[in-house]
């Protein structure tokens, strides 16, 4: 009858409307999992915003082959030690005012006018009076052995520390000399010491390892020269 074919097809349909609403999931459980892909979703932007930064950052640190180029032409390195008389052992440096002079007030180096020099030293058991740092300082001179101007070490060691100072300078106009000095930043009339070794002056803008001085190895030939002729003519007498 048509009364039972409607019966039929309202049963079908709400199979279908049953069958439809077992496939949906409980609205809690659609929020987890929602906020779950949402998290997710910020974690990999923000991981992406990340990337982008660090390439950035790379990219504001490569530099071109002429920026390059142009930092090494500006590095000048000369290597030979102009101060005569250094070591790498240990000496002591006294003060009594600001300068220790390791080879006399009067010893004055050869220097070329608009050239770069380094001096560099390596301090340990560093004390003073007063408390001050110890560091480096060149007097510049004139042709008559006076003073042009001075300059001061970058770096300097304070009491109780140990380590290297250096002072990089372009000489002075009319400057045909330098005194390299041990210095003590404080006022007249406090003492100090300390231990130094390594003292070296250089051509160039950049600190180099310790090496004698040519003359110094030449001196140091020539002693075991005359040492080696006195024992051969005291072989040659004896024989």
């Amino acid at each position: 009858s048509n009364h039972g074919t409607q019966i039929s097809n309202i049963n079908s349909t709400l199979t279908q409307h049953a069958d439809m609403i077992a496939t949906k999931v409980e609205k809690s459980e659609f929020d987890s999992v929602t906020n779950t892909l949402g998290n997710r979703i910020s974690t990999i932007e923000q991981t992406a915003d990340s990337i982008s930064l660090e390439v950035s950052n790379i990219k504001a640190n490569v530099y071109t082959k002429s920026e390059v180029d142009s930092a090494i032409d500006g590095i000048q390195i000369g290597g030979r030690n102009y101060h005569t008389n250094t070591t790498n052992e240990f000496r002591e440096a006294t003060w009594e005012h600001w300068n220790y002079y390791p080879n006399g007030v009067n010893y004055v180096i050869p220097v070329t006018p608009g050239e770069y020099y380094t001096a560099r030293v390596y301090y340990k058991d560093v004390w003073t009076e007063d408390g001050v740092h110890v560091g480096l300082r060149i007097f510049w001179r004139l042709e008559d052995g006076s003073m042009l101007e001075s300059s001061d070490s970058e770096t300097s060691i304070a009491p109780g520390e140990e380590g290297y100072v250096s002072i990089t300078r372009k000489a002075p106009d009319n400057a045909v000399g330098a005194t390299v000095v041990l210095r003590k930043f404080s006022g007249s009339g406090t003492t100090g010491r300390a231990k130094y070794k390594e003292l070296k002056f250089e051509k160039g803008n950049k600190a180099t390892d310790w090496t004698p001085a040519p003359e110094d190895i030449d001196e140091k030939f020539t002693d075991i020269e005359g040492t080696l002729a006195s024992h051969s003519t005291k072989i040659e007498q004896n024989a």
